[in-house]
């Protein structure tokens, strides 16, 4: 038995896997088809927030009914809590990695994505992600 081919138990905790489960539906598959997006979509200024995003050259749609702020840092609360036994900061660095490990390193670009449109981290002037405050 290899010690290093052992699946964390951790990442089967029901609150990780909902967490991992709302970062691979966040988004749904090409462009919004919203009311506003079909007839008023082409306007100059990008809505805020965006209802079509770019993730590595695929269109997406944003899913707002599942990732709202308080969803997203709510299910990501929970999963931190389950996996580290400790509260999730609520402000200071992010630490990506220690996020990554509760959706995969295959999910990073939606995590990422999805924790930046959700609000609930934000790039500062040095690009440093920082937990955000709900606005």
């Amino acid at each position: 038995m290899d010690l290093f081919d052992q699946e964390d138990k951790r990442l089967s905790l029901k609150p990780v896997k909902e967490f991992a489960d709302l970062v691979r539906n966040a988004f749904g598959d090409g462009r919004c088809t919203c009311v506003l997006c079909r007839d008023g979509g082409a306007g100059p200024a990008p809505k805020k927030p965006q209802h079509t995003l770019d993730l590595d050259g695929t269109l997406v749609c944003r899913r707002f009914a599942i990732t709202a702020y308080s969803d997203v840092r709510g299910a990501l609360s929970k999963a931190w809590e389950s996996y580290y036994k400790t509260t999730l900061p609520d402000q200071g660095l992010v630490d990506m990695d220690a996020i990554t490990v509760l959706v995969g390193d295959d999910a990073l670009p939606r995590l990422l994505l999805l924790l930046l449109e959700a609000g609930v981290v934000a790039k500062n002037d040095e690009q440093e992600l920082l937990f955000a405050a709900e606005s």
